[in-house]
């Protein structure tokens, strides 16, 4: 990606953001059978870049069944499995630099110490206030950036968006026949753990005919003006106070509304270093609901194609939802789909009325497993209720 694009990350960049994996390792519990892919800047913050992969890996507990000793673990590399160390899983992907706003000195920052230090999680932005001057001694002075190229932020790792994951795995005659869809409906697999920059089921309306259509959509919008899709991975959500004015939603909100069809979705609570995956639905015994989302097309100047995409609007949380996260994605009841999808005509005012939290007493929230958290696993396990201790 380009520089100015890493600037604009920035804010959202973590200190794993710096570090790529060079190997995937995978861990095995012999006993249930549970297996996950090791996350190696989060083994690294807790034992440290030293310790040698096979004691690190061999001491952790199976996530599911909680046993531990009876597990292995495999690679794709080459790395000899008895000297292997935790720092050999990555890589530094870009030097950071620091500046003392105070004495104005500048110097580099050890990524792999600092995140010994203070996790893998912390945000470079945050860096401000944790990282003391080596000259001066200040502290709340240092203004941390990368000093290369930084690869765009993965979203599928980091669920850090709100909303930023959800799981539609309701079959596509089922929300053809619940929203009242005509024509072909286009293939796909149930997602229980659907990410940005997937292709994923959205409700739109013909303008001509006014009937509802299924087409799968890219999350994460892209404005007609873009001059590339770079962006797409900042735009997967946009704010209900902002989306009749922004430039990047202004024009969608006016003449490109959908829905898009989901069954619940996720929110993770962070407590003190740790983050804790939540699903949250409605009551409704009718699947699936909607979430209300803007759409657009954008041409690439290079192959002539279009892009077709989508974002999904935010409002303030209600009381369920506000004990995980302080928005929730908006969600519209059947009686509202006409108007969104401009099959009524309806004003501004109007449909600024139905971006509204949903109803809390609607509203259902369960703990679930720390697996969410990774895009590779897609499987229905996902959304059962677990004991959160």
């Amino acid at each position: 990606m380009s520089k100015p694009g890493a600037i604009l990350l920035l804010p959202i960049l973590h200190l794993r953001d710096l570090l790529r994996q060079t190997v995937e390792v995978v861990w095995l519990c012999h006993r249930c059978g549970h297996q996950e892919g090791i996350d190696g800047a989060e083994l690294m913050g807790r034992v440290g870049p030293h310790a040698f992969l096979k004691e690190a890996i061999s001491g952790m507990a199976c996530a599911r069944c909680a046993h531990w000793g009876e597990s292995s673990w495999t690679s794709s590399s080459h790395l000899s499995r008895y000297g292997a160390r935790v720092g050999d899983l990555m890589t530094v992907r870009a030097q950071l630099t620091a500046t003392c706003g105070a004495c104005r000195r500048r110097w580099d920052v050890d990524v792999i110490d600092t995140i010994q230090r203070l996790g893998p999680d912390i945000r470079i932005a945050e860096l401000r206030d944790a990282l003391p001057c080596p000259f001066c001694r200040r502290r709340g002075w240092a203004v941390a950036k990368p000093a290369g190229l930084v690869d765009a932020i993965n979203p599928d790792d980091h669920p850090g968006h709100m909303c930023g994951r959800f799981a539609i795995h309701s079959p596509a005659n089922q929300i053809a026949a619940r929203f009242g869809v005509v024509g072909q409906l286009p293939e796909f697999g149930s997602r229980y753990n659907a990410a940005p920059l997937q292709m994923l089921p959205v409700i739109r309306t013909r303008p001509e005919t006014k009937e509802r259509t299924l087409s799968l959509l890219r999350w994460g919008l892209v404005p007609v003006w873009s001059k590339d899709a770079a962006g797409a991975a900042r735009m997967i959500n946009a704010r209900a106070e902002s989306v009749p004015d922004k430039p990047s939603f202004r024009s969608a909100f006016r003449k490109r509304r959908c829905l898009i069809p989901f069954d619940n979705f996720y929110e993770w609570r962070v407590e003190g270093k740790t983050k804790h995956p939540y699903a949250i639905g409605t009551t409704s015994n009718e699947k699936p609901d909607a979430f209300a989302g803007l759409w657009e097309g954008w041409k690439d100047p290079a192959s002539d194609e279009w892009l077709h995409t989508f974002t999904i609007i935010t409002t303030t949380a209600n009381e369920v939802t506000a004990a995980v996260h302080d928005r929730m994605p908006v969600i519209l009841p059947p009686s509202a789909w006409p108007a969104w999808l401009g099959e009524e005509e309806v004003g501004a005012d109007d449909l600024v009325a139905l971006m509204r939290p949903y109803p809390a007493d609607q509203t259902r929230l369960w703990p679930v497993h720390r697996d969410v958290g990774n895009v590779r696993n897609d499987r229905p396990e996902l959304i059962a209720p677990i004991n959160p201790a």
